[in-house]
């Protein structure tokens, strides 16, 4: 394949990063993971540096995922505690007609 071709591959690493970035602030729907395409040879020399910047901010993008789902671990630990702790509400109104 030609470097055109991890152009476009790199382009497309970008943009799911960008989409996953944006669905962890948004709480949105994870995009999903970057497959890429098959055969694509070995990384010209020209877009290592590209490449490497984007392999950073993968990992940025991996540590925000984690952090996120600890986040939500803690809030729905947080909350069991408070539906154990909580008592049941009394009825505030007693129907007499039944």
């Amino acid at each position: 394949m030609s470097a055109g071709d991890w152009d476009a591959a790199l382009d497309a690493f970008a943009a799911r990063l960008a989409e996953q970035r944006a669905a962890i602030t948004s709480r949105s729907a994870d995009p999903g993971e970057f497959t890429p395409p098959d055969g694509l040879g070995p990384l010209p020399e020209r877009l290592r540096e590209r490449a490497m910047r984007l392999v950073e901010e993968s990992e940025a993008v991996t540590a925000a995922l984690e952090a996120a789902a600890a986040r939500i671990e803690r809030e729905l630990a947080a909350m069991e505690r408070s539906a154990k702790e909580t008592p049941p509400p009394i009825p505030s109104f007693f129907d007499h007609r039944a």
